[in-house]
């Protein structure tokens, strides 16, 4: 499982269209702010309490509490960071936006989608 920051994530499955990532995240941990240029980003949360904080760079006033059961989806094009209140575990799915189904995307895009504009922190 590749590490991050913030806890650990292993990819269960990814073709040309969409990628589902299982996360382990640490009490206190917090991603990068980040956006995805293609892909819009859902988060279901399996356990624990997860905030995901979205809006501007530098103006992340909006904030989505997620428990258990709950989901939340980030469009492509909006940066957001994931926060964890407390050792939490979520399925993450990263899939085209429908509103660029008809767009020509770049080869491998899937994987390498992620604008990051910090560091997340453990």
């Amino acid at each position: 499982m590749p590490k991050h920051s913030w806890g650990f994530s292993e990819n269960l499955h990814a073709d040309e269209f969409m990628r589902v990532d299982l996360i382990r995240g640490r009490k206190g941990g917090r991603s990068s702010n980040h956006l995805h240029r293609f892909l819009d980003n859902s988060l279901l949360v399996v356990s624990g309490i997860v905030v995901i904080h979205s809006g501007r760079v530098g103006d992340e006033s909006e904030a989505a509490y997620l428990i258990a059961g709950k989901s939340y989806t980030t469009p492509s094009g909006k940066s957001h960071r994931i926060e964890f209140l407390e050792d939490s575990v979520a399925v993450e799915t990263y899939h085209v936006s429908i509103y660029l189904k008809d767009e020509v995307l770049p080869e491998g895009f899937v994987l390498n989608d992620i604008v990051r504009f910090d560091e997340g922190t453990p």
